[in-house]
This record gives structure tokens, sequence and C-alpha cells, in this order.
């Protein structure tokens, strides 16, 4: 059988490496296969002189007749002849397969048995797994099931199993326990199994066992060298050769010091973490090293370093990770943070092929990518929405439903199939804003932790994208204030200069001419003159009180009310309080004078002469009220009553109530007209805050 390219799970080799005995091994070996292929049934058959015979099958009930009249059953003797898996897509379709042989005998078609995965075990025998559903199993699914073969071989190697006898199904766990006819007696282990054993505890572990001659400076490496390192193992390496080659510069010094320390006996062992830099890869991996010199020879140094590469680099990365979205704190552009985040991709994350596609119109355009994707892609794509592409396809339904989509192999992907330059991808939705792509040139290039941190990363892309439209956003509106404010600035120094002087002049000559000369004509041109003079007072005061109230200091409204009336002409009006006590409330003394003096100013001239004005504090909520005896307010034009030149009075500018709905709104208070307790106006302030 050739040697598979799947690696098998942390997790089962520990089980094989820790099982006690061979139905220990049986029974882990079974419950893997249906964990992870999804199998229907296992079955775990050891060759004897008289041709195979099941020692372990998960626990269905089934006898070795039933299991023997089940269609692919043969299959398990052809693994073992050819020294080869078959994989049968279908037994209903003449043993159609999916990969590699199928022995093609066109069993007849079962209900109960469509997919076979038949996979030697090196002289040994043979793991055999099977579904009631056709095109159970993959390829991916026959190289994991080789590569755990491979471990059982050698599991079984560390125990005396004697030849199995079938005997009645037993619940046991699991699976279905074949019992051995005589005792499983304690074997002693051989010499020869010592190293066997050795290396595949090393495999399992993702360890390298090393020896350094100190006074030779020279170095051997044992276990999985060649898939760890890359280099050849039980071979003399020059130590300065393979710590210049190997070992991470950063590393290097830590690594030498110790190692002198030793030379000089100063210290007889080296302790410490450090990363590796494989010969076949762009990455490095994190190793955690305990060694000793020998007792009986001071010259050799002996070591375990074990892959921690998983612990320590995800501590690493979490930290880069922090580091670079900070970065994307301070990036004030949409291209700025899409290159901070593909840099933060290949440097925190380990995606060393990462872009940002940000969304214009029915177009997700490259907006930033890494220097490796120009390199494995070309030409970086952008992906159209109506586009028949499968490709485009794909990432614009990933963009729409809004939840990351993670294809572990491309070419058994239906709409990825053709991404023959990227075998691995994840793709994150940004919001409304775009897609973050990472890419893999190898299938099942990310785990989970990569998964999980790009999903981090995403979200801090979305957050740096809306923190940056919100600015331009404030930005825009800021600048569109500035505009508005030098127009309004403009227009006061107009109103307050260029009309108002000559208005002066005007109204000065037309007084001076009446003192000598009276008569209706010219009352009338001072009347029409001191009205545009009002007019022009009030359009100055609306203009220049600005949207926001800054400074606020205790005011009592019984005390502004009382001085506001003595300012304003009421003629034969009156004004009552409602007050009992103090009511202080925190404003802006002068503009709140301009709220009640326009307030009572409208009650007299829409009430007449005679009209009574009472201010008093509202019950029900935190506020006061303006209110007169008068015709009051057609409940249909309340709602025109504040906007900026209404009147209905014929000498009215229409600017009265306009400012004062302007001063009570940059306070932050509310003001609504309603009716009064006689029948006449009622203008209610609420939101106001006691002092």
């Amino acid at each position: 059988m050739s040697g598979s390219a799947a690696r098998v799970d942390q997790s089962t080799l520990t089980g094989l490496l820790s099982a006690k005995s061979p139905d220990d091994v049986y029974d882990r070996v079974v419950d893997a296969c249906l964990d992870r292929l999804g199998a229907d049934r296992c079955v775990i058959s050891l060759a004897t002189g008289d041709g195979l015979e099941p020692v372990a099958v998960s626990d269905d009930g089934a006898t070795v007749e039933d299991l023997r009249d089940q269609p692919g059953w043969d299959y398990q003797s052809l693994a073992v002849r050819d020294g080869d898996s078959y994989l049968v897509g279908d037994l209903a379709d003449g043993g159609s397969t999916t990969g590699r042989p199928t022995g093609g005998d066109g069993e007849s078609p079962s209900d109960a048995t469509r997919s076979v995965l038949s996979v030697p075990i090196d002289g040994v025998g043979v793991v055999f797994a099977t579904a009631t559903d056709p095109m159970a199993f993959s390829e991916s699914d026959r190289e994991w099931l080789e590569a755990v073969a491979l471990y059982v071989g050698s599991s079984l190697t560390r125990f005396r199993s004697p030849e199995p006898i079938y005997t009645a199904p037993a619940s046991s766990g699991s699976s279905t326990r074949c019992e051995p006819t005589e005792e499983d007696a304690e074997a002693p282990v051989a010499l020869e199994d010592l190293d066997e054993r050795l290396s595949f505890v090393l495999d399992a572990t993702d360890s390298v066992l090393w020896t350094v001659n100190v006074s030779a400076r020279t170095l051997r490496l044992f276990g999985p060298v060649e898939r760890i390192v890359g280099l050849d193992r039980d071979t003399e390496y020059p130590l300065s050769e393979f710590v210049d080659g190997f070992v991470h510069p950063d590393d290097r010094e830590r690594l030498v010091e110790q190692l002198q320390e030793v030379a000089t006996e100063q210290r007889d062992s080296v302790e410490l973490e450090y990363r590796l830099e494989p010969a076949d890869s762009d990455e490095s991996r994190w190793f955690r090293n305990r060694s000793g010199l020998l007792e009986d020879e001071k010259t050799t140094l002996i070591g375990l370093s074990t892959d921690v590469n998983g612990h320590v680099s995800r501590e690493q990365r979490i930290k880069r990770l922090q580091q670079r979205t900070t970065r994307l704190i301070g990036a004030q552009s949409q291209t700025q943070i899409a290159n901070v985040a593909v840099n933060a991709a290949e440097d925190a994350l380990t995606l060393p092929l990462a872009g940002i596609h940000l969304r214009d119109g029915d177009v997700l355009e490259p907006t930033a990518v890494n220097e490796r994707v120009w390199e494995v892609i070309g030409e970086v794509p952008s992906y159209r929405a109506h586009d028949d592409d499968p490709i485009d396809t794909f990432v614009w339904e990933t963009y729409g439903r809004g939840r990351p989509a993670v294809v572990e192999d491309t070419a058994e992907h239906d709409q990825l199939s053709e991404a023959t330059n990227v075998r691995s991808v994840i793709i994150y939705p940004l919001d409304d804003y775009g897609v973050f792509v990472a890419s893999g040139r190898e299938p099942d290039a990310f785990d989970s932790v990569d998964v999980a941190l790009g999903e981090v990363l995403s979200m801090g892309i979305v957050a740096a994208l809306e923190r940056t439209e919100q600015e331009d956003r404030l930005r825009e509106q800021a600048q569109a204030l500035e505009r508005k404010n030098e127009r309004l600035e403009e227009f006061t120094s107009i109103v307050s200069h260029d009309l108002r002087n000559p208005l002066n002049v005007a109204l000065g000559r037309v007084e001076y001419v009446r003192n000598d000369y009276d008569d209706d004509h010219l009352a009338t041109a001072q009347q029409a003159l001191e009205r545009m003079a009002s007019i022009i007072e009030e359009t100055l005061a609306l203009a220049r009180q600005g949207h926001s109230v800054s400074d606020r200091e205790p005011v009592s409204v019984p005390e502004i009310a009382h001085r506001c009336w003595q300012t304003v002409q009421t003629a034969s009006a009156t004004l009552e309080t409602a007050f009992e006590g103090a009511f202080t409330v925190l404003a802006d003394r002068e503009r709140l004078a301009h709220v009640l003096e326009n307030l009572i100013t409208n009650a007299v001239e829409h009430g007449g002469e005679n009209v009574t004005v009472r201010i008093g504090p509202l019950t029900e909520e935190p506020g006061f009220y303006v209110e007169d005896d008068g015709p009051g307010i057609p409940e249909t034009e309340r709602s025109d009553v504040f906007e900026t030149g209404y009147t209905t009075a014929q000498d009215g500018t229409g600017f009265g109530l306009s400012l004062v709905r302007d001063i009570v709104t940059a306070h932050g208070w509310t003001i609504t007209a309603t009716t009064g307790s006689n029948g006449g106006a009622r203008f209610e302030i609420t939101g106001v805050e006691r002092s």
C-alpha cells in the first residue's frame, strides 16, 4: 500500500499510543471510523492461516454469518491480497468508485450496503467500513484510513495477539469483542521492536529526539525528522549549519548561549522554547525542548523537542493580531484599512494569500491584496453580482448571507473547482462593505484557530470601516456647517451695516421733518421705517442664536419673567405668575429672556391690550408654561406657528415664535402649542433641567 499524505488527528494517535491491549486498539479504531467517516458499520479482521477472521465489529448485533452474507465483504480479501485499498462508491452500480481499484466483480445490489472502504493493515489484516448511502466515502476518507492503518500495525506489534475466534456477540462498549481462545499472556518486547515503538511515539507526539556531541559540535536527529524539518534522520550534521539553516533568527542567540554554557560546563541541560523553519515551508513551528547530559559521558547532550506550535503560536498570533488591530484604529481611509488588514492576515494570522474586496455598485473590487497573491494568482479578479462565473456567484452568495464560508478543498467544491491556483478558501463578509478573502495553495490549509482569528480580524475591519464612514460623514457635515455659518455671517453683516445704517438715516430724517411739518404721509412713512427696523433686529437675533447652548447658569423663571414684562410694550395687559416659591432652571439667561419676551409680545399682539398673561410650572413633567386668555390658536394651525415667516398679524414679522423654537431647541428642550385654561393660547416648554 502506498504511503498516505493525510494526517491523523492528535486525539486518535494519542488513543492508539495509550492502548493497553489489542482489544483496546480495536475499540479505538472502530470508534474513530464511526466518528470520522460517518460509517454505518466498521469491522477489523486479522489474517490467519484460514483467511481473514473478524476481531471487532461495531455493535449492531450482527453474527459472522450475517457479515459474510453482506455485499462487498470480499473487498477485505482483495485489499489484503493486493496490498492496496478499495473505495467503492456504489455496489448497486457494478462497483463504481471514486478512486483506485474497485474489484468490479458486479455484486448484487442491496438496500443494506451501498458504499465500501477497505484498507489493509500491512501484514496484519484489514480495516473495513460500510455505509447504506451511495458515494458515502471520499478520497480524503481513504487517505485518512490508510494513515490510521499504518499506526494500527505499529500499535499491534506491541502485543502478542493469538489467532482470533469470533464468538457470539457480547455487549462490551462500542464494538463487539472477538475473544481469543487462549490467555493473552504478557509478551516481552523484542529489541528490534523498540525502534519501531519509539518512532511511533515520536511521530504521534510530533517530537524529534536529538543528540549533540558537545566537543565535536555535531547533531543527530531521530523520529519524524523529514516530515517536520525536511532533513534525513539519523544523519550527522554540523551544529552551526543546523542552527543557521533551521532555527528562527530571533531564537538562535538564546539556543547558542545555552549550548555554549553546556560546552563550558556552566550547565548540564538545555531547556527553552524555540522555532524551527522547515526547509520546504515559509512558516516556522514552535518546539519545547528538554535535554540533559548523559551521566556516563559528559560530551553527549540528549534531548527531546516537542511541537507546541498550537499552543505558543496561538498566543503569539493573538498578540500580533491585537497589535495590528490597533493600527486599524489609526487608518484614515478605506484603502489604508484594507492594506493594514491584508498585512495583518499574513503577519499575525499566517493567512498568506489575503485580499479585501469592497463593493462598488454590483462589483466587489479588489482594494488591497498582499504580495503573494500577485505571485500565485497574477491578475487579481473583481467579483460581479450578475455574472455567470461560478466563482463570482459563490462570492456574492456568501456576501449576501452575511456568514463566513470555509472551503477545505476547492477541487471538491461545485462552484470553486475551476480555481486551480488555490485549494483552500475562507470568505468573510464585511457587512455591506464587501468581503475579506483568505486562500491557501494546499487543501485543508486552515485550522479552527485560523478561521476564528480571521473572523476577529474581519470584525475589526468592519468597525474601522464604520468609523471612517462616520468620520467622513461628520467631516462633510462640519464643512457644510462651516460654509453655512460663513454665509450667515455674511448675511448678518449685510443686514447689520448695509441695511440698518441707511434705514436709521432715513428714520432720523423723517422724525426731524415731522417736528416742523407733520401729516399722515410722514406718519405712515415713519411706521414703515420702524417696521423695517423691527424686522432687521429680529432677523439679526434669529441669525445669532446658534444651534446649541454651552454656558448655562441657574436662572429664576419668576424673576426673569417680571424683568421681561418691564421691557416689553404690554399696554394694559396683566401678568400673573403661578409659581409657589422658587423655580430655578439651568439656562442661558439672555436667551431665556428672549423666549419670554417673544411669548409675552405674541400674547399682547394677538390677545389684545387687556389680555392676561399667566406664567407657571407644569405639574406632570419638568417645565413651565406661558398662556393667555385671548382667542387662542386654531388646532389646525398649531404645527405652523413656529415656522419662520408665519404670522396672522397685519404688522407681524413671523420671526418671533421661530426664534423661540430655535432657542428652546438649542437648550435641548421642547415647546408645544396648545389651549390655555381660559381658552387662549398656551405654550408648554418641557425637558427643562431644574437647579
